[in-house]
């Protein structure tokens, strides 16, 4: 790969390595991961440009705090001050999220979620740009906040408390609007209310923005609130243009995540494809993998959240051309089409560098990931 000669050491990459360096609390970052995490391409001189960005935050620092020092330095690492007292928002809604949002189902106190949820203000640190490890972040607290907006919603309605429900869930719309299962929650909250007029225009919008009018299949709780509650509602596909035109709207930026049989065809039209092109791919097989081996979901109660989590790191890490899918709870199967052994091997590394820094923000040690590589077509 091509060295850049221009070194970023932009005001916005001093702020990403603040927000990295505040992220990482508690720890020591080496100057390797810190390099890998500022810089997604290699650079002219990866050391001085890391020294430079560290000597312009510890110099903002001291414009505002002149007798604090925020950042301290051992040989190869930097770290944030631990004797400092600093209380971060995004670590009291992590802290608070891990109690009220289990994977085993259990749930905190309905005011420990509401807590929670008036934390999270919208997007973490929007202004960071195009930069991996912050979008990575930002998917992760957006997940885990749609997750608590709905077990907040739940409790609300189960104890016959509609009108807080919608309180909250009117906030969770205005702050990730483009989450098509906080619209589900509203929905499910006018059918509590007896809103039947809002609930039908509502659900009419969900089946037109999100399932494209029908031609993506509905969840199974929306096929029965439509079976129980709009039946005279149509949610048919329609003309051929219409059909097309719903394919062309679906189209993501990152890969395509696919069932398993439609993932064999795939495959096997991919390697006709390459074979007549004289080009090559990559099949890879991904396994989630405890300090101990094998996992499952019944046997650490935290699966459930790395799996999500790898989930999240597959779409970060992987191509727009790439599909995925998914074996069992705990592995995944990637087409890598267009890609060669070493191409291969470095994004697996790459999957596997994110899944293990930002897991629960780089506080875990009892998860990892293990791969495998095959030729496509086999050779």
């Amino acid at each position: 790969m091509a060295m850049r000669e221009v070194q970023d050491t932009s005001p916005r990459q001093v702020l990403r390595l603040m927000v990295y360096l505040f992220g990482s609390m508690g720890r020591q970052v080496s100057d390797s991961e810190l390099i890998d995490s500022l810089w997604e391409k290699e650079i002219a001189n990866p050391s001085n440009a890391l020294r430079n960005l560290v000597y312009r935050l510890r110099k903002a620092f001291a414009a505002v705090w002149p007798d604090v020092d925020f950042i301290l330095t051992g040989t190869g690492l930097h770290y944030i001050n631990p004797d400092l007292s600093i209380e971060l928002d995004a670590r009291k809604f992590q802290k608070i999220v891990s109690l009220c949002v289990n994977p085993n189902g259990q749930s905190g106190s309905i005011w420990d979620m509401a807590r929670a949820a008036s934390l999270y203000r919208g997007k973490f640190v929007k202004n960071l740009g195009d930069f991996g490890w912050s979008q990575y972040v930002q998917a992760w607290f957006s997940e885990q906040y749609v997750l608590l907006t709905d077990r907040l919603c739940g409790s609300f309605l189960e104890k016959g408390l509609p009108y807080h429900a919608e309180y909250w869930i009117i906030r969770a719309v205005k702050l990730e609007p483009e989450d098509e299962r906080l619209h589900e929650i509203y929905l499910r909250i006018y059918l509590a209310q007896h809103k039947m007029e809002e609930a039908r225009k509502l659900f009419q919008t969900i089946v037109h923005t999100y399932f494209e009018d029908g031609m993506e299949p509905l969840t199974e709780e929306l096929e029965q609130i439509h079976a129980a509650y709009f039946p005279d509602i149509n949610v048919g596909s329609g003309s051929l243009k219409d059909i097309m035109d719903a394919i062309h709207r679906s189209r993501t930026l990152g890969p395509v995540f696919t069932r398993r049989s439609e993932f064999n065809k795939i495959v096997l039209l991919e390697e006709r494809r390459l074979a007549d092109a004289h080009e090559e791919g990559q099949v890879m097989l991904i396994r989630l993998l405890s300090s101990q081996g094998d996992i499952s979901g019944a046997e650490n109660s935290l699966f459930e959240k790395a799996q999500a989590h790898l989930v999240k790191c597959l779409t970060a890490c992987l191509r727009k051309f790439d599909d995925v899918t998914k074996i069992d709870s705990k592995e995944y199967l990637i087409l890598l089409p267009n890609c060669g052994r070493k191409q291969g091997e470095a994004i697996a590394k790459r999957i596997e560098d994110y899944f293990l820094r930002f897991f629960g923000w780089g506080a875990t040690d009892f998860m990892a990931l293990q791969y495998e590589i095959e030729d496509c077509p086999a050779r």
